[in-house]
């Protein structure tokens, strides 16, 4: 599903590339230009990431590697599209691609923090040693 959503979503980008003009489109020309780049890439990395992580790491159930792949595939659609941006507006420079690399790390790192928390912190029932 993923995989066919991903194959619509490229042939909308390459539709919005060739068939509007971004110069005559104005924001939303470049809207839809950015939103259909990113779910492209979303799909494509979420399904690579799976089918590679799924192989990989065999007795993790799919799902779970499903879920990790989709969250950095919407980092990495981020950061291209932002690159992209960047690029458009003549603002692209190594040390700000690393400023949001390094903003992209900390979200995940805040993500995976909270997400250890909620296993180390598991509700005990004390009513039974009452």
């Amino acid at each position: 599903l993923m995989g066919s959503a991903s194959l619509i979503a490229w042939g909308a980008w390459i539709f919005v590339l060739f068939s509007i003009d971004p110069t005559r489109a104005g924001y939303l020309g470049l809207l839809f230009f950015y939103l259909t780049f990113s779910l492209s890439i979303v799909g494509t990395v979420t399904v690579i990431g799976t089918i590679l992580r799924a192989k990989t790491q065999k007795e993790i159930p799919v799902f779970r590697h499903v879920i990790k792949s989709f969250r950095h595939s919407i980092w990495f659609a981020v950061l291209l599209s932002i690159c992209l941006i960047l690029l458009a507006n003549q603002l692209f420079v190594w040390w700000m691609v690393m400023l949001i690399v390094l903003l992209l790390a900390v979200i995940e790192l805040i993500i995976i923090s909270s997400q250890i928390k909620k296993v180390v912190s598991l509700p005990v029932d004390d009513s039974e040693h009452i």
